[in-house]
């Protein structure tokens, strides 16, 4: 441009685009890092490690693992990774790189398994055959509808394409949570009967 006004347009958003690049670039970065949990029999405890794609390397993460017992449970979603553990439930996100309390356990078994959807922790128990969600923006517990199917342990909640599903738990049985109707469908069976799946 050739009056100043212009320049100084045309200047003040390049600077812009020159600030915002390595912002988006590193938070892209962060966002593609896989973390994994898991507990270790032979060391007693829980180890973190976090993959980078960008660099092709894993690294060992301290984040204050020494705060669970071994009855906690793992589950990542919304780029957090959550633990739900006997008496609290605890995010770690990348970003800040530590744990931070969110909520106190509800209904809570030793045999509940976890998955994150839509911005809720869902736990399935499979002896006593309850659902509860965990709204991650209010703190607050809520018991979902029972399943229709009799689930023993190992019983998984999972989410695919945005729908709850409950699988095994030593059945063939899979139901799909319907929010809108509060009730759980059943789908077709699975060919044999599972425990612990993952999916």
């Amino acid at each position: 441009p050739e009056d100043a006004e212009g320049r100084g347009a045309v200047f003040r958003e390049a600077q812009y685009y020159s600030l915002e690049r390595p912002f988006h670039v590193a938070a892209r970065q962060l966002q593609e890092r896989i973390i994994i949990m898991g507990y270790s029999e032979q060391f007693d405890d829980y180890s973190c490690e976090m993959y980078n794609p960008w660099q092709e390397s894993w690294q060992r993460v301290d984040v204050g693992m020494g705060i669970f017992s071994d009855r906690c449970h793992f589950c990542a979603g919304d780029g957090c990774l959550f633990a739900v553990d006997v008496c609290s439930v605890f995010r770690f996100c990348a970003a800040s790189n530590h744990w931070e309390c969110i909520a106190s356990t509800g209904r809570s078994e030793v045999d509940m398994l976890w998955t994150y959807h839509s911005g809720h922790l869902c736990g399935i128990s499979g002896c006593l055959e309850f659902v509860q969600a965990l709204n991650l923006s209010t703190g607050q517990w809520k018991e979902l509808p029972q399943p229709t199917v009799d689930r023993w342990l190992g019983a998984t909640p999972c989410v695919v394409n945005g729908r709850l599903y409950a699988i095994g738990g030593d059945t063939a049985s899979v139901e799909e949570y319907v929010p809108l109707e509060q009730r759980w469908e059943s789908v077709p069976d699975m060919p044999r009967a599972v425990s612990d799946a993952a999916a």
